[in-house]
């Protein structure tokens, strides 16, 4: 027993420790923070992730730059992590074996975080002049002003303040998704796995999740704050139907014998474009109201 709650220490403190790196070393290695936090969790249970995450507040507490540091660490990797492997974690017993609590409502809850975030600043900064956006801007503007002297041209703050809060979040998901992810891989080589997986294939979504989704496109038609609000929500709730129309991508391909290298040119246009994964997202829409993935594996 103590080792294994030495090992729970040590993952913690690996994991502060990223956060406390200084210049581009360390900005590549807060990377991947959430990955020992995520690795202890999926293999010994989300005590033992609250326990590393502890470990790893106190350490940056102590050597960090600042408690503020040590806070967003706690809330951005430590508090989400040990929710989501609790989640994760979730099962009941069929006939069959065991169902575990769905990858869908997993996303959906990591989606959560950000959008709760995002929100609350809103409200803190509804009455500022020009609400959160207007408070971003001229954040942005100062830090602008260390570039003047270089021959940079820069957005002007206003534009850079509407994409920074979908940017932050959508930066924050994929560490957190790519992290957790990571961790099951690894638990599972070790063996060390409690949860079989996260199958792509048994993606699904809440029908329900439509109506926020409509309601939030709906508000990027307002201008000012309303379409702030409306434009930075709607790109969060469509980052779930990205997943479900990456399973229906891959339910698709399943089929092809070059398989291997269409998927290599998809990940490839959607890393270095972007843009394909509006459309990805748009398929996944179309999956929940058509069923197209179940006419797939009808046919």
């Amino acid at each position: 027993m103590p080792v294994e709650i030495a090992l729970v220490v040590v993952a913690g403190l690996v994991s502060g420790a990223t956060m406390i790196v200084g210049g581009i070393i360390g900005v590549v290695l807060g990377f991947f923070a959430p990955l020992p936090l995520f690795l202890v969790g999926l293999s010994r249970g989300y005590i033992s992730a609250a326990v590393a995450t502890l470990a790893g507040t106190g350490l940056v507490l102590a050597f960090g730059p600042s408690t503020i540091t040590a806070l967003q660490y706690a809330l951005a990797f430590g508090a989400p992590t040990v929710w989501l492997c609790r989640l994760a974690l979730l099962s009941r017993p069929l006939a069959s074996g065991a169902e575990w609590y769905p990858s869908g409502r997993l996303l959906l809850w990591t989606v959560a975080f950000p959008a709760a975030a995002f929100l609350a600043l809103y409200v803190a900064f509804f009455d500022a002049e020009g609400g959160l956006k207007g408070t971003i801007a001229r954040l942005l503007a100062r830090m602008l002003e260390v570039l003047a002297s270089l021959p940079i041209q820069t957005p002007p703050p206003e534009m850079l303040a509407e994409f920074f809060p979908p940017m932050t979040a959508l930066t924050w998901l994929t560490i957190v998704v790519g992290n957790g992810l990571a961790a099951q891989a690894i638990a599972r080589q070790l063996g060390r796995n409690v949860r079989p997986g996260f199958a792509l294939a048994e993606f699904t979504l809440p029908r329900w999740l439509l109506a926020p989704l409509i309601a939030t496109l709906a508000l990027t038609f307002f201008p000012g704050n309303a379409g702030f609000l409306g434009r930075t929500l709607a790109i969060l709730l469509l980052v779930p139907y990205f997943f479900l129309g990456l399973a229906l991508v891959h339910s698709f391909a399943a089929r092809w014998r070059g398989r291997v290298g269409v998927f290599i040119a998809f990940y490839l246009a959607l890393f270095f474009f972007g843009w394909p994964a509006l459309l990805v997202a748009a398929l996944g829409i179309a999956n929940q109201l058509m069923g197209l993935r179940k006419q797939d594996h009808g046919s």
